[in-house]
């Protein structure tokens, strides 16, 4: 076997390639790596730092929150993050703190945290622990995978429910779609103006929530490009995890979108903006404009109240998902089309809304007792002739 194939030219353009690291050098370290006691403070930030790199904003959102609760557990037994390493906890601390989250009240009820809530605390921590062990910043007394299997055992196993969500969401959608529209003539003020525009905007929204079953950031994190200015019906994402997927929408949803593109008078970007006088500048781009998770559930709760009918930002998802699941659809694609990373995590939520297949599945192999008596009393007189 001849060199040719991996044979490197002597002289390259200048600016050609970036500056490459010294592998031999980062081998040697690999091999004989000096020992990093970081604080614990300092192993949290790194670890979301990270964490901000790759993943959506809402996860990190979750990701810090519980270790915020993981770093007060750590103060009141008498660790101070900021100036203790890892040495400092226990190969148990997992499972103490599970122990620890299970008495906690919460501060605005006062009632121990739920099952859930732990879960959640838990995988975020859980996540960090096990980052930081691959990256060498935790000493070798831990024992990671003994210190998983510990706390995932006194985790026990979780309890889910079912997705809930109140069957009437789409008669919300209805109801937005049915108030009076004003029309252009009586738009020439301002504050008319504005009204037509919101109204228009929030049937585009709420549209889309439902026929797309996007999550609410996805949804507000559109840009018109993506859209083709309301002539789309489908668009590439990026959703929760980093995960590329294609989004639809029904006709329905696309000519919402068209009437409020249109009526828009900038060329902004952002799809969803504010209209409100409150709203300040519009900043690069409009993307000072671009609605936030706040607004959104402002507008949904603002119909929610209207209609009488409970409803969040994801309550649309839900409601598509389950309408299709109740259509016949399979769980595979539901998974897809949400955006789910494992099919188990679709067939949790949304199963339980599988009515319609249950009922037909009931109805097809669980004879009334008339029939199962009409059955018996054929098989007496059957066995009667044959004797």
């Amino acid at each position: 076997m001849t060199r040719t194939a991996l044979a490197i030219p002597r002289k390259t353009a200048p600016h050609a390639l970036p500056a490459a690291p010294d592998l031999r050098a980062l081998r040697r370290a690999e091999d004989h790596p000096e020992i990093d006691r970081p604080t614990i403070a300092v192993i949290v930030e790194r670890y979301l730092e990270w964490k901000a790199s790759i993943y959506a904003a809402d996860t990190v959102r979750t990701y810090r929150d519980g270790l915020r609760h993981f770093a007060e557990f750590l103060s009141v037994s008498g660790i101070n993050a900021f100036e203790e390493d890892a040495d400092a906890l226990p190969v148990s601390i997992l499972e103490q703190w599970i122990v620890w989250c299970r008495k906690r009240p919460m501060h605005r009820t006062g009632r121990p945290l739920s099952p859930a809530a732990i879960s959640v605390y838990f995988y975020a921590t859980s996540d960090c622990f096990g980052w930081a062990a691959r990256h060498k910043l935790l000493p070798e007394r831990f024992r990671w995978a003994e210190m998983h299997a510990g706390a995932m055992e006194a985790l026990g196993r979780l309890q889910r429910r079912s997705a809930r969500h109140d069957r009437r969401v789409p008669l919300l959608v209805a109801f937005v779609d049915a108030l009076p529209l004003p029309p252009l003539e009586a738009t020439r003020g301002a504050a008319e103006g504005i009204q037509r525009l919101e109204l228009l905007r929030d049937r585009a929204l709420l549209h889309l929530l439902l026929s797309s079953g996007m999550r609410k950031a996805e949804a507000l994190s559109l840009n018109r490009a993506q859209l083709e200015d309301g002539w789309a019906t489908s668009a590439v994402i990026i959703g929760k995890g980093s995960r590329e997927r294609t989004v639809f929408w029904d006709k329905e949803t696309q000519v919402a979108l068209q009437a409020y593109l249109q009526a828009r008078t900038d060329t902004y970007p952002p799809v969803f903006i504010r209209l409100d006088a409150n709203r300040g500048a519009p900043g690069l781009d409009g993307e000072g404009w671009r609605i936030g998770r706040q607004v959104c559930g402002l507008i949904v709760g603002r119909y929610s109240k209207l209609t009488g009918i409970p409803a969040t930002p994801h309550s649309f998802r839900h409601a598509m998902a389950s309408a299709m699941l109740n259509n016949g659809a399979p769980i595979s694609l539901i998974q897809d089309l949400l955006g789910h990373a494992s099919p188990t995590v679709t067939k949790n939520i949304y199963a339980m809304f599988e009515q319609r297949t249950l009922r037909e599945g009931f109805e097809q192999f669980n004879p009334s007792a008339s029939q199962q008596v009409a059955e018996l009393e054929a098989e007496q007189e059957r066995r009667r002739r044959a004797t």
